[in-house]
């Protein structure tokens, strides 16, 4: 059996995402102004709902191995590039 590692990948940004959110939410916490605290913590949301989506990617990327779920277009891509280059063979996965 292979291992997948391709959804390991997606670590590093789902880390940059949480370090952002951190440092956001202790800014909220020091904030008195209540639209901006209100402010902080919509974008604080949005940085870990968006992590969250990184790391289903990752987890579906390293159970089934395919390029399907994080790239689907650079297959169809490369299969115009194909087209244009007679001869190229781009196999099926």
């Amino acid at each position: 059996m292979a291992i997948r590692i391709c959804g390991l990948y997606t670590l590093i940004p789902i880390s940059l995402l949480l370090t952002i959110c951190f440092f956001v939410l202790s800014t909220v916490g020091k904030i008195e102004c209540k639209k901006l605290k209100n402010f902080g913590l919509i974008v604080a949301t949005l940085l870990m709902l968006s992590a969250f989506l990184i790391l289903l990617i990752g987890i579906s990327a390293t159970i089934f191995g395919k390029d399907t779920v994080i790239f689907p277009t650079m297959r169809y891509m490369m299969q115009i590039k194909a087209e244009l280059i007679k001869g190229m063979f781009i196999p099926n996965m």
